[in-house]
């Protein structure tokens, strides 16, 4: 993706945290300032700032206790134009730093896109002084392509992610099953000439190459929702076409279901138990009761591909975070937002 688009996704998922900006930022606050008291709040290093969403929410107190860095040259740009603040061009696997030189390495959003979180710990690890702090917040859903590595090194591939009903910490969002089991049931509709075979050897095909193109074929899904559907509706004819031969779908695929977000946690936890004491590694939520509200929200919790207003200025924003329609009764509604923190002291 050029330097370009990914400053307009960074501008685009601002909108998305629009409306639980106040909660979201209360909740960030809160976790950066029991953790990094005032006594300890110099010698910190920012990783990945992007247009600076993270120094937004923590305020300008901040801003000359943390050297910022970013490899994206557009958003660096942004960043400093936006906040007149210096940023280093650097990436989260080789640091600026000297050795045991900082106090805190901090991030937004950052850890489910690097390419090797193994890297970064280890680079963490030789930057920060012992006790030093490493701390990182997700609020968004965990970035596709992370875990599609992660999926693809123990031989399973996600169905299309399914329809989410209700909220609830650690939303199990994703169907997997065998790749090996998903070949045959293509190898059969095959022998049968079902017509959606191919549709689904393609899904195949992309999901166990490499990882580039998956990661292409992931993003050309996600900016097209026809396609998308396409897929979907694929795979919904090939379970009434089991059913009608008298075949169940689990008697073809071991399904099983799993959070995208417990993937992440417990991949962060084996990168950096080696070298760090994990301090937390947990979702924190935050809500309040909003009056008269003129958009519709829904904000299911982080973890899930759903987390955005509905309303009708931001239907632009469907193109990049598929949403549902939610009834609201009432003239107040709950909003809700959760943000997963892992905060690791280095030993």
């Amino acid at each position: 993706m050029s330097s370009r688009k990914n400053v307009d996704k960074l501008n685009q998922i601002d909108l998305v945290r629009k409306p639980f900006d106040e909660l979201l930022q209360e909740s960030v606050k809160e976790v950066f300032e029991n953790i990094f008291p005032p006594e300890n709040r110099q010698s910190l290093l920012e990783i990945g700032v992007g247009t600076g969403k993270l120094l937004k929410w923590l305020g300008d107190d901040w801003k000359n206790k943390i050297l910022f860095t970013e490899p994206d040259q557009k958003a660096a740009e942004q960043f400093c134009e936006q906040f007149s603040q210096t940023c280093v061009d650097a990436c989260a696997e080789k640091l600026p730093s000297n050795n045991d030189s900082l106090n805190g390495i901090i991030s937004l959003c950052v850890m489910d896109i690097v390419k090797d979180q193994a890297s970064v710990a280890k680079e963490a690890a030789r930057c920060l002084k012992p006790g030093g702090i490493f701390l990182h917040i997700l609020d968004m859903s965990v970035n596709y392509n992370f875990i599609l590595r992660e999926l693809k090194a123990h031989q399973l591939i996600p169905l299309m992610p399914p329809p989410l009903t209700e909220a609830q910490l650690w939303q199990q969002d994703l169907i997997l099953c065998d790749q090996t089991q998903f070949a045959n049931l293509c190898e059969l509709m095959a022998r049968q000439n079902h017509p959606d075979h191919q549709i689904l050897a393609e899904y195949l095909e992309k999901l166990r190459t490499t990882t580039e193109n998956t990661k292409a074929f992931m993003e050309h899904l996600e900016s097209e929702p026809s396609k998308n559907s396409f897929f979907q509706r694929a795979f919904s004819n090939t379970i009434r076409w089991l059913e009608n031969k008298g075949i169940q779908l689990d008697e073809m695929l071991s399904l099983f279901p799993a959070s995208s977000l417990e993937l992440f946690s417990q991949a962060l936890e084996t990168q950096f138990s080696d070298k760090f004491e994990i301090v937390h590694n947990d979702l924190k939520t935050n809500e309040r009761v909003a009056y008269n509200q003129k958009s519709l929200y829904e904000s299911l919790c982080c973890g899930t591909r759903f987390q955005q207003p509905i309303n009708e200025e931001n239907k632009k924003i469907d193109l990049l975070f598929p949403s549902k329609l939610v009834q609201n009764l009432h003239k107040c509604e709950l909003q809700q937002t959760a943000i997963h923190v892992f905060c690791a002291r280095k030993k």
